[in-house]
């Protein structure tokens, strides 16, 4: 095949758009990742995403991974009971499972809307963790932390791995001890303003540390 110099050309200015499209998807990713650390988003005041429930909820050393299933009573957005008893609305016994790597809105945390409407956004979060394990068989695989009666770890329900779900609809955040694993999709949920991202709101670990 012989290509012309009018060809080249083109195929040249084709390269660059694909590459200068590339360039630009990193730079926003870069970005966006830099101002989450420095506290430059959505009302973060922060510089980490870590806090005192990491250290609580702290793996136990030396204990070994184990694979637990069955019908869930999810208590917030990040958290979720296996085996337990449900009884006017609350979870009694069972084991306390927290999705490991993500970090939801309190259930009492509250967001606003561009109009400046409050809205029940730890609630928002919650809802959607039970649609989304409602009369499905939970599968998690989880390790004790420290706390008795508590595990992290990944869960799954019908397929559909329940961690990743909850950053990619916008649900929660990436944990610090998770932002590695989940900040490509966190940060598409941010641009696509999926969930929690339409709204203004402070991130989990600083309400936390403002409000207890």
């Amino acid at each position: 095949m012989v290509y012309t110099r009018q060809r080249l050309l083109d195929c040249v200015s084709r390269i660059c758009k694909a590459s200068l499209g590339h360039l630009r998807f990193g730079i926003v990713a870069l970005i966006l990742t830099i101002l989450t650390f420095t506290g430059g988003l959505a009302g973060f005041t922060g510089s980490l995403r870590a806090d005192h429930l990491e250290q609580a909820y702290a793996i136990a050393p030396d204990r070994p991974a184990i694979t637990i299933r069955g019908n869930a009573c999810v208590l917030d957005g990040d958290t979720l009971v296996l085996g337990a008893q449900q009884n006017r609305g609350r979870c009694t016994d069972g084991m306390i499972i927290h999705l490991s790597g993500i970090d939801a809105p309190e259930l009492t945390q509250k967001c606003r809307d561009a109009f400046h409407v409050v809205i029940a956004c730890g609630r928002y979060a919650r809802a959607h963790l039970i649609i989304n394990t409602r009369n499905q068989q939970v599968h998690c695989k989880v390790r004790k932390s420290k706390k008795p009666r508590h595990y992290l770890g990944t869960c799954e329900a019908s397929g559909k791995n329940l961690n990743q779900l909850m950053i990619r609809d916008g649900m929660a955040l990436a944990a610090s001890h998770g932002y590695v694993t989940y900040n490509h999709l966190e940060i598409r949920a941010r641009l696509a303003k999926k969930g929690i991202w339409r709204l203004s709101f402070t991130a989990p670990w600083i309400w936390r540390r403002n409000n207890t």
